[in-house]
């Protein structure tokens, strides 16, 4: 999966997440700035699921960061990579 920045100002230009083909399971994190010709990479050794967290973990709370830049997210945004 490919999450790039739409707008061009961002210091990080992407984010590649490799999952395996068979289970959809992260391995692999590749961040890209703007800029610069290396990564910096993240390699997933564990992660636990069926956590249950309350919905407002995943809330963004605008008045705390009236600045940020939060863009909606669509479907359209991603292009998955599967590892073999």
């Amino acid at each position: 999966m490919i999450l790039t920045a739409n707008d061009k100002k961002q210091e990080l230009e992407s984010i590649t997440l490799y999952v395996t083909k068979s289970t959809y399971e992260p391995v692999y994190i590749q961040l890209q700035q703007r800029g610069q010709k290396t990564r910096n990479e993240i390699t997933v050794t564990a992660y636990q699921t069926g956590l249950d967290y309350a919905d407002h973990v995943f809330t963004f709370d605008r008045k705390a960061y009236p600045t940020a830049e939060v863009p909606p997210a669509t479907a359209t945004s991603f292009i998955l990579r599967f590892l073999a």
